[in-house]
């Protein structure tokens, strides 16, 4: 990651947990969730881990690394729902061939983003809610998802 990304997702973390209690009052009365799902993509050796591991520190917050391999989403979401506080919810080398369309060339890991999107969708219940995503395979073409906000 370059050091303007790395500045973007610093920023976005201090705004994301500086909210002011009538920035949490509003979303409450529109029924807005407060969280975030990230997808850092670079090459290998690039930071994306120690980024999420400097983040975790400086918030003091819990790393919940995902397997999405081994990973039943109802499962997950009770064990992360009974975590004292939030976590980072960290889904590591998620392949591109997964993020194309949301489709997949093979039926596993189609299966594989659909527990995925599950458990996004499940988790973002909780106040606070920070899953990131990290590839080192992503096409420079693909864009995000509507459920990825940076």
């Amino acid at each position: 990651m370059d050091e303007e990304q790395k500045f973007e997702v610093v920023e976005e973390f201090r705004a994301f947990y500086s909210e002011s209690e009538k920035d949490k009052k509003f979303r409450g009365s529109i029924g807005s969730r407060h969280k975030r799902v990230y997808l850092f993509h670079g090459v290998g050796g690039t930071g994306k881990s120690s980024l999420i591991v400097a983040l975790a520190n400086h918030y003091n917050l819990n790393i919940c690394y995902v397997d999405l391999k081994m990973s039943d989403p109802n499962n997950m979401e009770v064990i992360l729902l009974d975590l004292p506080k939030p976590p980072i919810v960290v889904h590591e080398n998620i392949r591109a061939s997964m993020f194309q369309g949301f489709k997949s060339e093979s039926k596993i890991e189609g299966l594989l983003m659909n527990n995925l999107f599950k458990l996004l969708d499940s988790l973002t219940s909780r106040r606070g809610f920070i899953s990131i995503m990290t590839t080192n395979d992503l096409p420079e073409r693909q864009g995000s998802s509507s459920r990825v906000d940076l």
